[in-house]
């Protein structure tokens, strides 16, 4: 839900999905690594 709750918010302040991604990486890397996925073209 806080991972869902980030994207929204980063979605409705503008942040392209690239951005988005490397933000959700630094925030949640506490928690243990990425999942791995495809790159964002």
């Amino acid at each position: 839900m806080d991972i869902t709750r980030d994207v929204m918010r980063s979605l409705q302040a503008g942040k392209d999905l690239q951005e988005i991604r490397a933000d959700l990486d630094a925030d949640y890397s506490r928690y243990g690594p990425p999942t791995e996925t495809q790159p964002l073209e």
